[in-house]
């Protein structure tokens, strides 16, 4: 989600910042509400997601809260948060066994 001022951002239970994503459009929308209003969902293609926005996360210490649910939009309770690097290996080992299967 963003809006003029940029990606929509939340905290960690451990009071650290993160940025929500979600693998789908739709499930984001649902989280436009309330204090995120003015948001609307944007994609990030995959490459540069691996490449460049979970390496440079990792660098200045910002975490992935992974679809995160209504309800929640000011901390990161009801989602998995991983750091840059976590994340990144996850979608890596997913993205070679769709490569194993073509």
């Amino acid at each position: 989600l963003r809006n003029a001022e940029g990606w929509c951002g939340m905290g960690t239970e451990e009071g650290n910042d993160s940025i929500p994503f979600w693998p789908e459009e739709s499930f984001a929308v649902l989280m436009a509400d309330e204090e995120w209003s003015d948001c609307t969902p944007d994609s990030i293609p995959l490459e540069e997601f691996l490449e460049t926005w979970l390496p440079g996360m990792q660098e200045d210490g910002v975490f992935a809260a992974v679809f995160p649910i209504p309800g929640e939009a000011s901390a990161a309770m009801d989602c998995v948060t991983l750091e840059g690097e976590q994340l990144r290996e996850f979608l890596r080992e997913e993205c070679e066994q769709y490569e194993d299967d073509a």
